[in-house]
């Protein structure tokens, strides 16, 4: 398994993203569930996981599960799963979902569990070697959807760890291209996202919220899916 790298202006720490999932806590105060839903909402809409038959599908990073009604009704054969890293995520999955959906705790890279299909959503760009991680994945499911914000930058340049931002990588339709090498075919999505980022509007000052509407990279966010599958 390989281990996550954590430079130390990476603010992307166990400990403090399992605080953000409490009742009433930093994720749903700042619009993480409503966010989540837009998400997955987008992928199913844009994307199509073309099997048929019943099948395992795993939301890796499932925060509080939103993702799992709308997994269920446009895939009502597969069987799914959702780890996060944050014990009181789980436990909440747990309550919440756990008619349809099973749970469990584990950080992205310590799954040793197999699966048909990997969905993982907006959390690799919090991963600096995110290309080794991926890499990974394929071992564990011969499909894999990676979904992340497409060419986030900041004040013009890409991302990077040392800025010390939650998100420590910028994503375009290359990103992955070195997994190729193993015989991994790569396609992509790029669409806008419309409202699936940032606080919500209601949370912020007026004249903030209208620079914000006004802004046309913030209505023209975008998000990127990377569809990875292993040949047989």
């Amino acid at each position: 398994m390989p281990q996550l790298v954590l430079s130390p202006e990476n603010p992307n720490r166990p400990i403090e993203i399992d605080d953000h999932f409490i009742e009433n806590g930093k994720w749903e105060n700042q619009g993480g569930r409503l966010i989540g839903r837009r998400i997955t909402k987008y992928f199913i809409k844009n994307v199509h996981i073309p099997i048929v038959d019943e099948f395992t599908l795993i939301d890796i990073g499932c925060a509080l599960g939103d993702s799992m009604p709308l997994l269920h009704k446009a895939y009502p054969q597969a069987r799914l799963w959702g780890c996060d890293v944050s014990s009181h995520a789980v436990r909440r999955c747990q309550k919440e979902h756990g008619a349809y959906a099973s749970f469990f705790q584990s950080s992205i890279h310590e799954i040793d569990r197999k699966f048909d299909v990997i969905f993982c959503s907006n959390v690799i760009e919090h991963i600096e070697n995110h290309v080794e991680m991926v890499s990974y994945l394929t071992t564990l499911a011969p499909n894999v959807y990676i979904m992340v914000p497409y060419m986030e930058l900041n004040n013009g340049e890409r991302l990077n760890p040392k800025m010390g931002l939650w998100h420590v990588a910028t994503f375009d339709e290359h990103t992955f291209d070195p997994l190729k090498k193993d015989g991994i075919k790569i396609k992509t999505y790029i669409f806008r996202c419309p409202g699936a980022w940032g606080r919500p509007l209601w949370r912020i000052p007026i004249a903030k919220a209208r620079a914000m509407l006004s802004n046309r990279p913030f209505e023209d966010r975008k998000q990127i899916v990377f569809e990875i599958v292993r040949s047989k």
